[in-house]
């Protein structure tokens, strides 16, 4: 079982991702996702209340590969 920590994580890129893709391309949708999941666990260092993860930053662009596949998937 996914810890729940990472499970939101993983929703967190799924949303942002699924609405960057609407601005956005599918590959360019990726930079958003990755920029706010850098900066959430830079925050958490920086900032001393969280604890940065790596996993939790690839948790979170994890969380936007489910829509990228679907997208290149369409005809």
């Amino acid at each position: 079982m996914i810890p729940k920590d990472k499970q939101y994580h993983f929703f967190a890129g799924f949303i942002i991702y699924l609405f960057s893709q609407f601005i956005f391309t599918i590959w360019i949708a990726l930079i958003p996702v990755i920029v706010i999941a850098t900066a959430k666990e830079v925050y958490d260092y920086i900032s001393k209340k969280g604890t940065p993860e790596i996993n939790d930053l690839l948790y979170t662009i994890y969380g936007a590969i489910p829509i990228l596949i679907f997208k290149l998937l369409l005809p």
